[in-house]
């Protein structure tokens, strides 16, 4: 190299390194990646693992990519409409990505399974499901309330294919997984309660995943409709989940416990491993009968164990698939 080429090399050497020394040479900035995208690179290699934002299945039912993450589980000190059950708030962490229906199973998803399997539901075994009786206000057993003929008060209203099935038990959803699972080789199952706070949340930290106000536009809850909806009938969360507010509530795996929250995992939580004094599941996302409050996205069913609870005309169950 001649000396001139050399000294204009030191002169530009000195003149990038004062450049630096004086803070107006920053280095490029990291490009950000959402969580979405990080979760489907960090896994693309696993073979057999499905890395699309959703898929549709044998049934026509769409499910859509949860991707891992953490979040705040439960309900402040602060929120005065929280019971106790959802407290203390806590952090948790979901490790690994899911698939979640993007509806509450529907009428038409179950009577596929219930034709292909020969399958009867407990309340069909017992006697008839439980409804709402208009002429007595009250909860009722009765042959008319079944997963497939559902008469509610004020109206005689039949549900449609596109309506969530309901009058379904937590063992009844537990079945439809199963068969599912076998029919197309892939893991179906009803997800934790972390799984679906996280899901409903879809990265808020409000009372819902609309806000800290929720109307009878965004989620059917309060008798605002007087009935079940046909899934879909409001606009989805960030995650693409419909329905996740209202309607019916949605069977989860865990058992039921008040006190969990005290001593709960705080990654990947399943639940307490064996039922708690009310013996039932754990039940999220409100429902089309009743308050506002329990539609909250950290809303815990707390309603003292009844015959009438194990399935009635506000109960539905949605799935989760593993990738």
């Amino acid at each position: 190299m001649e000396a001139s080429a050399v000294t204009r090399f030191a002169i530009l050497y000195l003149c990038a390194g004062a450049l630096a020394w004086a803070g107006l040479l920053v280095p490029p900035v990291p490009r950000k990646v959402s969580i979405q995208k990080a979760s489907s690179r960090s896994t693309e290699t696993n073979r057999g693992a499905d890395t699309r934002r959703s898929i549709v299945n044998s049934l026509g039912m769409r499910l859509m990519l949860i991707p891992p993450g953490e979040f705040q589980m439960g309900s402040p000190d602060s929120d005065g409409e929280a019971s106790s059950s959802e407290k203390p708030q806590h952090r948790v962490s979901i490790r690994r990505r899911f698939y979640m229906g993007a509806h509450e199973v529907t009428v038409d998803n179950f009577k596929t399974f219930v034709q292909a399997a020969g399958y009867k539901t407990e309340a069909e075994q017992e006697g008839g499901g439980w409804g709402w009786d208009r002429s007595s206000g009250k909860f009722v057993q009765n042959p008319r309330f079944s997963w497939n003929n559902l008469v509610i008060e004020k109206a005689d209203f039949v549900q449609g294919d596109n309506h969530p099935v309901v009058n379904v038990s937590w063992n009844d959803a537990l079945a439809f997984c199963r068969w599912l699972s076998r029919k197309e080789e892939r893991a179906y199952r009803l997800p934790t309660e972390a799984e679906w706070e996280y899901a409903c949340r879809a990265g808020t930290s409000s009372r819902y995943y609309v806000g800290d106000t929720l109307s009878p536009e965004q989620a059917n809850f309060g008798k605002s409709r007087g009935s079940p909806v046909p899934v879909g009938s409001y606009q989805p969360n960030a995650f693409g989940l419909y329905d996740m507010h209202g309607n019916v509530w949605e069977f989860c795996s865990d058992w039921h416990d008040d006190s969990y929250y005290q001593h709960s995992d705080q990654v990947d939580p399943t639940g307490p491993s064996e039922p708690g004094s009310a013996n039932y599941h754990a039940r999220r996302g409100g429902d089309w009968l009743h308050g506002v409050k329990d539609s909250r996205s950290a809303a815990r069913y707390i309603y003292n164990y009844r015959p009438q609870a194990r399935y009635n005309v506000i109960i539905g169950f949605r799935v989760v698939r593993e990738p």
